[in-house]
């Protein structure tokens, strides 16, 4: 059944002649109606896992586990050349962050290892143990002698003594060997790789803190390794980096925008505070929560402005392209007038904006003023030929809102459609922009036209006819005809432009990277890389509940033999599970420990000259030792050092040292040698002193367990969790998608964020691509409905056929790459392109003749001006340092060109090469059926 759209018409032309104040009042009652509203129940969500369906079976699971642990907290690194300031840093920002139970929930940045002083080497494994027992056996003379005269020079002359040692044992062992052959294969290890490895990384600690201090870096590390990344004392260190960390579980402030953001921000003033009395050290900020909310505010930042510009510029195109101000003028406060009301609608509706969602302003900014423009063409184009207002109103309602109302509804279908998808974030973004299309459409058929009788209601006579006939036709409108006025070249080119869109010769790649689409240069993101380049260990993990520690070991297990596992945190790595061979394997390292007394007196301060002269001893045992190894040669330094359980990798490290100490600038360097000699031998006797604490060991039990480890892996319902970290880049889709696969053969109820991210990355995808062949299943329905034939539905479609090969076209040029953010494309492009394709054709079936040219005509000019307004919303999007944000508007931008070319000399042009009968036979398909006499 058709639309009898000349009643229609009819009826709304009367009902805004003769209630213009009852539809102004309506209009803006609503829209303070909605402004109220959306004041006070419009939320910004920030999570992710929000967006997939809560209804989904990964959703469902995640869910379960959210119960049991929050597990998105922030990571605070504190990075300073000095480990012990960073140290009192973190105690005191720890303090003042437990104390503020407003904004933080837990705070985890040390075990209570005073507690455990007695247990510290049961956390190490039987064989580690037996290591231990090794290394201290070997160096037991060593021990003794710093523990009862501690000092940099006893050190030196230790390891001196013991490498002269090891070179006699060797020269006597080859003096008495029966061939020389045998001898030779002995000499290749004179010298005990433990003796060089300790002589090394002593060399690595002093050359750090000489030219880089107060940066302290452990020599004991070697035969006294602290357990998993933990200091003595408890502290999560990297060492190596000068990195201790902290998390903290964050608690949302109600009532501001951005809550996770709000408390991070409390953080930051904590941070502040401690840094005027501690100094000297940075802090970085990372994680789920700041990596979400960084991305909120900079999307909420770069939407307000690109909303804000996309105004402007929307208007000042409007009255460029119509001369004059007052009816553009008209239009955009109709628009604007929708907009509010869109915004009521999703309050009360959808209650919440997300990542996703929030570029619907500048959309109906684009979008939404294409209404406004059509009617105001055709109002214009009324006017001008003499009619007076009110009737210059009637004939443009009967002539475009057809046109208009049809674009409208095609638009918002594109949208709807993705309401079909399982996606949640894809559902409620279709729902809103779809609304806000056809509230849009309503501020712009009824309250705009009463502001066009007003505006005009002291001007009843014809306006600048004369002008415009002697002027001539805009210069756009001429370039955009002369295409048109040559059609016979313009299909074919199209057509080959089209071809080589679909050829292979270049690929247009998706960027899964959800890292790749956040601001550039944020503290969240480039500490995230940061943290995975450097360890290993991105700020995500998967998940897995099990319900006791015998469970949680034997899955362990299972998922640390995965080629894709980096590593297995659970509580089962603080309750040993042979507790009895390990305190069996401790009591045998007590005798080594007998004789060794710690001496708390402070040594004596090294002098220059002192050191110099053992490294001096030390490094012409080594060369002379080199020579042997290789035949006579010296190496010399080329670039990265050798390994330090080597000849080579301890003399280059001494004769490093050496030519530092000999140096000119001698000024200070007996003061820093002794600041150096007093961290070195407080960091020894702390290993000492936990190593002696632990010879006498207790079991190990949950119960015993400080609070805050228990909370961290058991959950309220007493569930214990496995924390599963990947060794790949888990922010790739491929490793995400391998990692993910391979701990479901293990157990498919795996979870987690990195889970989640995955899942909602694949269905995002998926969603788009639904929601695109939803919209064009939708469109192509309304069209049936509205041109009730095939061939006029088929050239409608054409602007969108021609557009979107153009624009993957554009895209292999510039080698741009699709990704999550810009998808949006899909149901935009469907949406616009065929909008265009509505007006050329209602164009082509209302004129007098089957060959009217369409660029000079109202509808070209509305075509034109309205998507070069849509270009201009979009591409207010690319001002975004939002990278995601920014790669919509450079897309849609490419989308709308493409269209606009498709639409106002592609089809037109197809139009006129037809041959005249076959043109006629179209435009009869189009008219309506005249009744029986």
């Amino acid at each position: 059944m058709r639309i009898n759209w000349a009643w229609v018409a009819d009826r709304l032309h009367r009902l805004i002649r003769n209630h213009p104040y009852a539809i102004v009042a309506a209009a803006l009652c609503l829209a303070a109606l909605s402004f109220a509203y959306t004041r006070g129940h419009l939320e910004f969500w920030t999570e992710r896992n929000v967006l997939i369906s809560q209804k989904s079976p990964s959703a469902m699971l995640y869910g379960e586990y959210r119960k049991e642990f929050k597990d998105d907290y922030v990571i605070l690194v504190l990075r300073s050349k000095d480990l012990e300031q960073a140290k009192r840093f973190a105690s005191d920002l720890g303090k003042r962050m437990e104390a503020d139970r407003d904004t933080i929930q837990e705070v985890f940045y040390r075990i209570p290892m005073e507690t455990f002083r007695r247990q510290a080497l049961l956390f190490l494994d039987p064989q580690e143990i037996e290591d231990l027992h090794t290394k201290i056996e070997k160096h037991q003379d060593l021990l003794q002698r710093l523990a009862s005269s501690p000092g940099l020079l006893t050190l030196l002359r230790t390891i001196n003594e013991q490498i002269s040692r090891a070179l006699v044992r060797t020269a006597i062992s080859g003096l008495f060997s029966e061939e020389d052959g045998k001898g030779r294969e002995e000499e290749k290890a004179r010298v005990d790789p433990e003796d060089l490895r300790l002589m090394s990384s002593l060399m690595d600690s002093l050359y750090t803190w000489l030219t880089d201090p107060p940066r302290y870096r452990s020599p004991w590390g070697v035969f006294m390794q602290d357990p998993g990344g933990m200091s003595e004392d408890g502290y999560l260190i990297d060492e190596e980096r000068g990195w201790l960390f902290m998390m903290a579980y964050l608690k949302d402030l109600e009532g501001s925008f951005n809550m996770e953001g709000a408390a991070i921000e409390r953080i930051r003033e904590h941070i502040g505070e401690v840094s005027a009395r501690v100094p000297d050290v940075n802090v970085a900020i990372t994680g789920t929560p700041a990596l979400n909310s960084d991305e909120m505010a900079s999307s909420f930042e770069d939407m307000t402005r690109a909303m804000g510009l996309a105004l402007l510029l929307v208007t000042v195109l409007f009255v460029i392209g119509f001369g004059e101000a007052r009816r553009p003028l008209a239009a955009v406060l109709a628009l604007l007038l929708g907009i509010v009301w869109a915004l009521g609608w999703l309050s009360l509706t959808v209650g919440h904006l997300t990542i996703l969602s929030m570029a619907f302003g500048s959309i109906l900014v684009g979008l939404g003023i294409d209404f406004g423009i059509h009617l105001v063409a055709r109002y214009e184009k009324e006017r001008n030929s003499g009619q007076d207002p009110s009737t210059a109103l009637g004939t443009a309602l009967h002539r475009v809102g057809r046109a208009i109302f049809s674009g409208a509804i095609t638009t918002a279908a594109a949208f709807f459609a993705l309401g079909f998808s399982s996606f949640r974030g894809i559902k409620e973004f279709g729902w809103i922009a779809g609304s806000g299309i056809l509230c849009c459409f309503v501020a712009e058929l009824f309250f705009l036209p009463v502001l066009l009788l007003w505006l005009d209601r002291k001007r009843r006579g014809h306006l600048k006819t004369e002008g415009r006939k002697k002027a001539g036709r805009p210069r756009l409108e001429r370039v955009l005809g002369w295409p048109a006025r040559h059609p016979g070249w313009v299909v074919p080119v199209a057509g080959c432009m089209a071809v080589v869109a679909v050829l292979p010769w270049a690929k247009v790649r998706f960027d899964y990277n959800l890292l790749h689409l956040q601001p550039k240069g944020t503290e969240a993101v480039e500490w995230e890389l940061k943290l995975l380049e450097a360890q290993g260990d991105a700020s995500i993990f998967a998940a897995v509940l099990v319900d006791s520690l015998e469970e949680a070991r034997e899955r362990a297990g299972q998922y640390e033999e995965l080629s894709l596992v980096n590593k297995v945190e659970s509580l089962a790595d603080y309750v040993p599970t042979d507790p009895e061979e390990r305190m069996d394997r401790i009591l045998e390292l007590a005798p080594l420990f007998e004789e060794v007394e710690l001496e708390t007196e402070r040594p004596s301060t090294p002098s220059l000259k002192q050191v110099g002269r053992w490294i001096a001893k030390i490094r012409f045992k080594l060369r002379e030792e080199e020579k042997e190894e290789s035949g006579g040669r010296v190496l010399t330094k080329t670039g990265t050092l050798p390994p330090p359980d080597t000849v080579s990798g301890a003399s280059l490290r001494t004769e490093r040292v050496l030519r530092l100490l000999e140096a000119d600038e001698t000024q200070g360097k007996d003061f820093a040698l002794g600041k150096y000699q007093e961290r070195l031998f407080i960091d020894f006797r702390r290993k000492i002193e936990l190593i002696m604490a632990s010879l006498d060991p207790v079991p190990i039990t949950v119960e015993g367990l400080p609070e805050l480890l228990k909370k961290r892996f058991i959950g309220t319902s007493g569930r214990l969790v496995l924390q599963i970290y990947p060794k790949e880049d888990i922010w790739e889709l491929g490793p995400q998608r391998r990692f993910v696969e391979q701990l479901a053969s293990v157990n498919p109820e795996v979870t987690g964020t990195a889970v989640q991210n995955y899942d909602a990355t694949k269905s995002l995808l998926d969603a788009y691509i639904q929601g695109g062949l939803y919209a064009v299943c939708a469109i192509i329905l309304i069209l049936f409905v509205d041109f009730r034939h095939p061939v006029l539905v088929l050239l409608t479609l054409l602007p969108l056929l021609f557009g979107g090969l153009w624009t993957l076209l554009g895209m292999k040029v510039l080698k741009m790459a699709f990704n999550p953010a810009n998808l949006v494309i899909i149901p935009l492009l469907v949406g616009i392109g065929v909008d265009n394709g509505i007006h050329v054709i209602r164009h082509f079936l209302g004129s007098r003749s089957s060959d009217d040219e369409i660029a000079g005509s109202s509808t070209g000019r509305a075509i034109t001006i309205s998507t070069l307004t849509t270009m201009a919303g979009f591409g207010s999007l690319m001002i975004a340092r939002h990278q995601g944000i920014h790669s919509v508007g450079t897309l849609l931008t490419l989308a709308m060109a493409s269209c606009l070319l498709a639409s106002l000399v592609v089809l037109p042009s197809l139009l006129l090469i037809l041959p005249e009968g076959v043109r006629h036979r179209i435009w009869c398909m189009g008219q309506p059926k005249q009744p029986d006499p």
